[in-house]
């Protein structure tokens, strides 16, 4: 970018700290973890999921306030990355694969049994999305107990947010880009170029596959359990990508082609992952409402 440029003394010092500081910028993007799914992916589970709720009070208080509750799903992507950066980004994603063979017995669902045998540092660097679920859903009720709604409206968005990344294929597994198997780049362009740029016509589809919610309510194990059907998803995300990639014959001119096959593909399990996440995103709002004792919703 700046080969062959002719910068004065007096404007290079000026420019140095802007230069370090965009250089720093550009070394946190690009190995900063990606983010799961894209943006209107992620409106989208938080949209649909208020439809799986029954007739009750908080489907009416969560119907009210679904834009917002949608459009803030997007928040622990942007925001709070921004307020809390690495900390953030752990609650995003568990590398399974770190602990061993599938199905990962050597790792402990109990979070603190987990830490007790790997500890801390090993378990935050690989990532607490499951834990993190669970810590997500107790708030809410507390929210809900507690009356604060504005709280539950937040809370509730925030959560769809986590509850989308666990149906993320690519966020249980260290080769979270295809970076160690040649396939490097294919989370951005199927959760960017594929799903996103396709969401609205995978909406229809999602909608009418959507059922009303369970009133169970989600353990630690259910959640991992989730995790573990991901990651057997993985090897056919990257197989598919690998064969796509070769039907066109890598030439970048005809990369339409590329996920036209992809979609072809994939389409059917992506659709039943997202579908899943909108269920289970449900079932946590409903189930945590129950163990409130149904408190009325206050609707502003």
């Amino acid at each position: 970018m700046w080969k062959g440029s002719r910068i004065s003394l007096r404007k290079s010092i000026f420019l140095t700290p802007v230069i370090i500081t965009f250089s720093i910028y550009l070394i946190l993007f690009f190995t900063t973890r990606a983010d799961p799914w894209g943006l209107e992916t992620h409106k989208v589970v938080n949209d649909l999921a208020c439809e799986t709720l029954p007739p009750s009070p908080l489907k009416t208080f969560f119907i009210i306030h679904k834009e917002y509750i949608s459009e803030h799903a997007t928040d622990p992507d942007i925001a709070l990355r921004e307020l809390y950066g690495a900390e953030e980004g752990v609650k995003h994603f568990i590398n399974l694969d770190a602990y061993g063979p599938f199905p990962f017995k050597e790792l402990p669902r109990d979070y603190q049994q987990a830490v007790k045998k790997f500890g801390r540092k090993m378990i935050q660097q690989e990532g607490i999305l499951p834990w993190w679920i669970i810590w997500s859903q107790q708030r809410l009720q507390r929210a809900m107990e507690q009356g604060d709604w504005k709280g539950v409206r937040q809370r509730a968005s925030h959560l769809g947010h986590y509850v989308a990344d666990l149906f993320m294929p690519l966020h249980t597994t260290a080769n979270y880009d295809g970076q160690l198997t040649g396939n490097d780049g294919i989370h951005k362009r199927l959760e960017d170029s594929l799903v996103d740029a396709r969401i609205e016509q995978y909406r229809v589809e999602m909608r009418k596959q959507l059922k009303k919610t369970s009133p169970e309510m989600v353990r630690v194990e259910d959640i991992f359990g989730y995790s573990l059907k991901g990651w057997l998803i993985v090897e056919t995300i990257l197989e598919n990508d690998r064969q796509a990639n070769k039907e066109i014959l890598g030439f970048f001119s005809i990369k339409g082609f590329y996920y036209q096959r992809l979609d072809r593909r994939l389409k059917p399990i992506i659709i039943r992952q997202l579908v899943e996440a909108c269920q289970l995103l449900g079932n946590i709002w409903y189930s945590s409402w129950l163990q409130a004792g149904k408190p009325a919703p206050i609707i502003k």
